[in-house]
């Protein structure tokens, strides 16, 4: 398993939308764990 730390924005509809692409082979299923900027 390879690993690719990137930014992103979950936009109003819920969906992830990365700040870049991805370079990997197309199509492909990933594993997706989402850390949350602390908003205080």
């Amino acid at each position: 398993m390879q690993a690719f730390e990137m930014m992103g924005t979950i936009d109003a509809k819920g969906e992830l939308i990365l700040d870049s692409h991805l370079n990997i082979p197309k199509p492909s299923r990933v594993k997706v764990i989402v850390l949350l900027m602390n908003m205080e």
